[in-house]
């Protein structure tokens, strides 16, 4: 998991921790002196990661966890792109929005509860072919729909060119 602390995303990852699943979270606050949470199969790097670093983790990654932040009642967030674009497999909180871009169990995974985050874990986990499978159809989904930044921000400055003219 990459990304920032909030109470529920670490019920969740400590719930994984205590059902045998080894987790590597890197971000800001989530050491275990601010979360309250120490388990020894949370291995917290408790550092920021960008760039290369970003995408080397993220495709090295048998899976990488996708949380919705609950405070801006987000329906998608950056990572939504970034995982599949990295060639990693994403597991994301279930929404509408996520799964009309990825579609379910082709180009990503999704999950509603501890329960089902801990079996798709699991399950893919010990599946590699096909885990390996819907991350490359993601990361090929993100290259036919030019989702990287450089095609986001042409469209936007020559958005921005025509209302201009």
């Amino acid at each position: 998991f990459i990304g920032t602390y909030e109470k529920i995303r670490s019920e969740y990852l400590l719930f994984l921790a205590e059902n045998g699943i080894k987790i590597n979270v890197f971000g800001w606050a989530h050491d275990s002196k601010k979360t309250g949470i120490n388990h020894p199969n949370i291995l917290n790097f408790n550092r920021h990661v960008f760039l290369d670093d970003f995408s080397r983790i993220i495709s090295s990654s048998k899976i990488s966890i996708n949380f919705l932040r609950k405070s801006n009642k987000d329906t998608e967030t950056t990572r939504t792109v970034e995982i599949p674009a990295c060639g990693g497999f994403m597991l994301a909180e279930r929404s509408r929005e996520q799964q009309e871009l990825f579609e379910e169990a082709r180009e990503a995974e999704y999950f509603d509860s501890k329960e089902e985050l801990l079996e798709k874990v699991k399950y893919y986990t010990s599946h590699p072919g096909e885990r390996n499978m819907i991350a490359l159809n993601g990361r090929i989904k993100c290259l036919l729909l030019k989702l990287d930044y450089g095609s986001q921000l042409s469209k936007i400055i020559n958005y921005l060119k025509i209302q201009n003219d």
